[in-house]
């Protein structure tokens, strides 16, 4: 059979059509499947978003150490070598701690038989207390470094056996504490903790009460009491 020009010009306008159409279908395809794509981008990104918001807020809300939330304000209180003592913290970081406390030394929680010029003396502590501040710094986890200023009325309450002598050696007025320290975080509720270090007051006055006839007797009680002494106290602390 013969094909006229209309015929190839039927069957060629088909072809276009057909090829015109796939063509279509095809970039159809194509953008439905970059929308898809763009879509799916879109709900990452979103997703990730969303996460990196969560994860962002639970940083900012997350709990201190131990899952207690950080506390700028506490009380402590403790009972150690040189007594009793209650105290409030004020936690600027969870670095730093600036305590002011008090110590108050019952009478009697120290007693020693000593010997000053060959005379039998029994000394024991009066009532005596601290007042003052002390600054902590975390340098590890739980480790503190700890340095302090107070005002000092300690004072040692000595008489003889045979009771023709006796006196007191009073310290004062300041008194200056370093050492180490574990625990008392910064954070809400309870936190135990335990110091240890030194007290530094200087030498005392010894007062006699009436002058001993030996010499020897005021020049040993002199140099008899400490300056120095070893601090060790348990505490607990509450944060606010």
């Amino acid at each position: 059979m013969k094909k006229t020009p209309i015929s190839i010009s039927i069957l060629t306008f088909l072809s276009f059509s057909a090829t015109a159409m796939a063509e279509e279908e095809a970039a159809t395809e194509e953008a439905a499947t970059e929308e898809e794509a763009t879509t799916e981008e879109a709900a990452t990104e979103e997703a990730a978003t969303e996460e990196a918001a969560t994860e962002e807020a639970a940083t900012e809300e997350a709990p201190a150490e131990d899952d207690k939330a950080f506390t700028k304000h506490g009380v402590f209180g403790g009972v150690g070598f040189s007594g009793l003592s209650l105290g409030y913290s004020y936690n600027a970081s969870d670095k730093f701690t600036l305590a002011f406390m008090g110590v108050y030394m019952p009478p009697g929680v120290m007693v020693v038989d000593d010997t000053f010029g060959g005379v039998s003396f029994p000394c024991t502590t009066g009532s005596g207390s601290i007042f003052g501040a002390m600054a902590n710094y975390r340098f590890a986890k739980n480790l503190r470094a700890v340095g302090g200023i107070g005002i000092n009325s300690m004072s040692f309450v000595f008489d003889s056996k045979n009771k023709q002598i006796s006196g007191n050696a009073d310290y004062g007025p300041m008194a200056f504490y370093g050492g180490l320290g574990w625990g008392l975080k910064p954070v809400k509720g309870f936190s135990p903790g335990v110091d240890i270090g030194a007290v530094y007051t200087g030498a005392p006055d010894v007062h006699f009460d009436t002058e001993p006839a030996d010499g020897a007797v005021r020049t040993d009680a002199e140099a008899h009491f400490w300056s120095v002494f070893p601090a060790i106290q348990l505490s607990v602390s509450y944060g606010l």
